[in-house]
């Protein structure tokens, strides 16, 4: 349970990471486009899958210990979730997986290097594991004929993860695009007054 409990805390402070480090430079990758605009994209692709993710263990866990669902529905509620997930899941991270070894070809160094490779890890890792599954999932899902009130909150918590992982993944990158937009204004007027001043200065005499 502890291992459970801080592996949803770690999955939630990177998406959360993600999110802040896609909204700092958010205006920049919107004014410049094409592949800036694309990592950019992904990073938020890959915030939202993550606090999806978070959001349907914890609806799943309230679910079970309030007796809403049974053990096979709650079963059936993390596949179909994950089946919303991996695929955007895999597509996000092959992008900064790409975007990681340009940095590191770009800036050979510690961090990119460390960057780039646990990208890699985690890009083939999610996709062995998606290879892995995926078959039985479909199996299982395709077999099964439940009706009734357990399939009405299984989605309407697919819905709510999904809208929740969303919304808060737009709310942290509106935040900080919107300081760090903020934050450039100021250097700029500061700068220009800067000049303005030094333009004012008189001339000594020769």
């Amino acid at each position: 349970m502890f291992w459970a409990v801080l592996i949803l805390f770690i999955n939630f402070g990177i998406s959360w990471f993600n999110a802040w480090g896609v909204g700092r430079g958010w205006v920049e990758a919107k004014m410049e486009g094409g592949w800036p605009l694309i990592v950019a994209v992904s990073g938020a692709v890959m915030s939202a899958v993550g606090f999806t993710w978070c959001y349907l263990i914890i609806a799943a866990a309230v679910a079970a210990s309030a007796k809403l669902l049974i053990a096979d529905e709650i079963e059936y509620l993390l596949s179909y979730g994950y089946l919303i997930i991996i695929f955007p899941l895999i597509g996000s991270g092959l992008v900064l997986t790409l975007q990681s070894w340009l940095s590191f070809w770009r800036n050979k160094n510690l961090a990119t290097g460390f960057a780039a490779t646990w990208n890699t890890f985690s890009s083939y890792y999610n996709l062995h594991r998606a290879i892995s599954i995926l078959p039985g999932i479909f199996s299982k899902l395709s077999s099964s004929s439940k009706r009734g009130r357990g399939n009405a909150l299984i989605l309407l918590l697919l819905i709510f993860a999904l809208i929740g992982g969303t919304l808060t993944t737009i709310a942290i990158i509106r935040h900080k695009a919107r300081s760090e937009a903020e934050r450039i204004s100021t250097e700029m007027e500061e700068r220009m007054r800067a000049e303005q001043k030094g333009s004012q200065q008189p001339n000594p005499a020769t």
